[in-house]
């Protein structure tokens, strides 16, 4: 029966359709070979793009910490350098794009200390230059004080109250001062130094005024 054109027929169509099985698997795996390979190139594609735009990066934030250099602490500076040097390392070394996306998000937070550093450097500044500006009208209203506690006999006899009027102008210096007013110090020993000025010509004034009253008294009780 084996050779019957029957069953030579249903050998023929089983072995076509084996045939067709075998092909059909063959087709899959080469189609799973491309897809892998294409899905590797883009990943490879990827990954050279993230690499090169992290180098771009990378050198982007060593020109940012060289920039502001002169804007930081010095020994802040040095960190964020280091910082900078060790990303750009790690970039190099990277394998995935994991490993770059760790580094980009390093870049970003060292771009943020960057500004906080500049900031603080700037507002430390700003507190030593006020602590200067105070020291020096500091050091006025002193100069004042001795001017006026130099003519206190003077001051008390010719011009008691301009010499009150002094006095209370460089307390309100002082207080001023104390309290790091820069702008109200400022005004203050501005007032206070007329104050103390105008003290001086009232007792210069007066007490010349005085000497020629005694002078022309004396000369009359001679005659």
């Amino acid at each position: 029966m084996s050779g019957t054109p029957k069953y030579c027929q249903a050998e023929v169509q089983a072995r076509q359709r084996e045939e067709l099985e075998r092909e059909r698997k063959r087709q899959a795996v080469e189609e799973e070979r491309r897809r892998l390979e294409a899905e590797a190139r883009e990943r490879q594609k990827q990954f050279a793009e993230a690499r090169k735009k992290a180098e771009q990066e990378c050198d982007d934030l060593g020109r940012a910490v060289a920039r502001q250099k002169l804007r930081m602490h010095a020994a802040e500076n040095a960190t964020l350098e280091q910082a900078a040097v060790e990303i750009s390392a790690s970039v190099a070394r990277a394998t995935t794009l994991e490993d770059l996306n760790r580094a980009t998000e390093k870049i970003a937070m060292v771009l943020t200390k960057i500004q906080r550093a500049v900031a603080q450097k700037h507002h430390d500044d700003e507190i030593q230059r006020l602590h200067r500006e105070l020291d020096r009208l500091k050091a006025q209203n002193a100069q004042l004080q001795q001017v006026l506690d130099s003519q206190r006999e003077d001051g008390l006899k010719f011009d008691g109250d301009g010499r009150k009027s002094a006095t209370a102008a460089l307390k309100r210096a002082a207080d001023a001062v104390a309290a790091s007013q820069l702008q109200n110090a400022r005004d203050a020993t501005g007032l206070a130094s007329k104050a103390v000025a105008n003290h001086q010509d009232a007792v210069v004034r007066r007490r010349a005024e005085h000497d020629r009253k005694r002078r022309e008294a004396e000369a009359a009780a001679g005659e």
